[in-house]
């Protein structure tokens, strides 16, 4: 009997069949979750694209800031989990208003009927990058941004 779907912390997801708040509109998403409190997820989305998605010329793998907005960058096929996921197109995390915390019951129906699954886990080093990244941007709420940072002092990298 296989065991019970969880989320964990520092871990990427891929949900089928989301509907989407701003336009209802029916996709696959990838998110990764970045902290669980008792109820509450503290999650990001990703946007997973051929298209380049800033003006910014050279763009590189981590941490990136444009004109003030930090974002983070994976490039398509560079491996970022501990089984050596990657994603098959360049994905862009951008900090603003994408961010949140959800309830973890949020997800309750995707569960129910296995359309979430866990892809792979961040290596610590790529989620170090990524919270510190998160960290140095103005467009987090005070309470995610304490919280987040206390996750960060406690990894090593």
């Amino acid at each position: 009997m296989p065991s019970p779907f969880k989320f964990e912390p520092a871990s990427i997801y891929k949900v089928n069949n989301y509907i989407f708040d701003d336009d209802n509109s029916v996709r696959d998403k990838y998110l990764i979750v970045l902290h669980i409190n008792q109820e509450e997820l503290f999650l990001i989305n990703t946007l997973t694209t051929t298209n380049k998605r800033t003006g910014k010329q050279d763009v590189f793998n981590g941490c990136n800031s444009q004109d003030g907005f930090h974002f983070y960058f994976f490039q398509e096929k560079h491996e970022i989990g501990k089984e050596k996921f990657f994603f098959d197109k360049n994905t862009y995390i951008f900090f603003y208003k994408n961010i949140r915390k959800q309830p973890i019951s949020k997800y309750d129906e995707h569960i129910k009927n296995s359309s979430i699954m866990k892809l792979d886990s961040l290596t610590d080093y790529e989620y170090g990058r990524l919270l510190k990244c998160i960290l140095k941007t103005k467009h987090i709420t005070p309470d995610i941004k304490k919280e987040l940072a206390i996750v960060k002092e406690g990894i090593s990298n």
